[in-house]
């Protein structure tokens, strides 16, 4: 996250901790999130079209939208 750094400063510079606060914290939180929950729905249900051994959770993909497997 140190490439947040200049930014940040710039941000501060400009005008305080308010801009910080907007510029960096609350779009990476925002970036994160959407992330997360686009993953989350994509890829809870759907396609199997195969199967990794030893892992907890396997992917689905969207019909379409993900890697085909043949």
């Amino acid at each position: 996250m140190a490439q947040q750094l200049p930014l940040a400063l710039l941000l501060f510079a400009f005008n305080g901790l308010a801009w910080v606060f907007w510029g960096i914290f609350l779009r990476i939180w925002a970036w994160l999130s959407e992330h997360c929950l686009i993953g989350h729905f994509a890829h809870k249900r759907g396609d199997l079209g195969w199967r990794v051994a030893g892992l907890p959770v396997q992917g689905f993909n969207l019909r379409g939208l993900g890697a085909d497997p043949n």
